[in-house]
Order: C-alpha cells, then structure tokens, then sequence
C-alpha cells in the first residue's frame, strides 16, 4: 500500500474502490480505480482527459491519458534484471512484490495491447532491464508476445495451471 501510495474511497464517484495513483516523472498524471464491490459492473474507474467530461463528473481532469502511460514508470527507469509486461496494475504490484528481491519488476498497460505511446515508454526502459518478458492472464496467453514490435526482444511466458491471473499467483506459483 505505501510502496504504490495506494488509497481507498468510501464514497463518492470511486466510492468502494481502490484507488491507484498513475505517476509519472514524479507528477500524478491520472488514476484509475478499481472496484471491491460484486454489484459494481465497470471493474476499473479511471479518470478523463476531457475538460466537459471531467467538469460534468465533478471528477479531476487526468493530465495524460491512462493508455498514454504504463504503470509505475518512475521505477521502471531504475532498470533491473526481467522487466514484466501485464496486463493490469494488481497484476503488476504482485509480480513486483514476489520479484523485486530477484531484480524483477513488473509494470502493466492497463489493457491487452500497447498503444504507440506506450510502446514508446517500454523503449525508454527497455534497455535499462537485461531480459523482457509478457506474462499475460490466461485467457490471452501465448499470443500476448505478437502485440510488442520484435526490436523489444519480449518473450511471452505462461502462468502456472492453476493460476489464471498473475494477481492470483503465491510465491509458489512465483518460483515455478
């Protein structure tokens, strides 16, 4: 929770979501949150760019669009061994929280396929990191490598059996 300034809103327009700060070179440029509640349908809340559309919501404007970003970028730029490509940002926190000691460090796109801005922040990081890898949910699979350029040099692994989601993964499953 410190590590990622993770919060928590009761109520109001993210109301029983857990709220996750999109930093990047030390600004708060977006969030998006993400719903604890079963009878919520939208799992991620994230906010607009738009001026009208934030002002109506009586919500902040984002400074930069969440798919104009990619999750904890300002860590990324340390480098490390493996640099993780997932999906969503819990994806993202629990391969870091198990890999960090390991110089593994996950970031996460907020969708299944990178966009040309964000792709142009893997290329800033990429080579701070000495192996790149995509580690998808399982419904997506092997095919989750062929949305990155070749010249990123990713490999596409798989999550063990039993697990369908990196956030789901224990460090057992970690070590496999």
């Amino acid at each position: 929770t410190e590590r990622h300034n993770l919060q928590f809103a009761a109520k109001g327009k993210f109301s029983y979501r857990i709220i996750i700060p999109i930093v990047k070179n030390k600004q708060l440029v977006n969030w998006t949150g993400r719903t604890v509640a079963d009878s919520e349908d939208l799992r991620y809340k994230t906010l607009s760019t738009d001026y009208e559309r934030s002002a109506n919501q009586g919500l902040p404007q984002a400074r930069l669009n969440i798919k104009d970003t990619i999750f904890d970028y300002d860590r990324l730029l340390r480098g490390g061994d493996t640099l993780v490509i997932c999906e969503g940002p819990f994806d993202a926190i629990r391969v870091s929280f198990f890999g960090e000691r390991y110089g593994i460090v996950a970031t996460a796109l907020f969708s299944k396929d990178p966009l040309p801005m964000q792709v142009e922040l893997l290329c800033e990081v990429a080579p701070k990191f000495k192996r790149l890898v995509v580690l998808f949910d399982r419904d997506v699979g092997m095919s989750a490598g062929f949305a990155f350029p070749d010249y990123l040099r990713f490999r596409t692994t798989v999550l063990p059996s039993r697990v369908k989601d990196p956030a789901e993964m224990v460090f057992d499953d970690f070590c496999e």
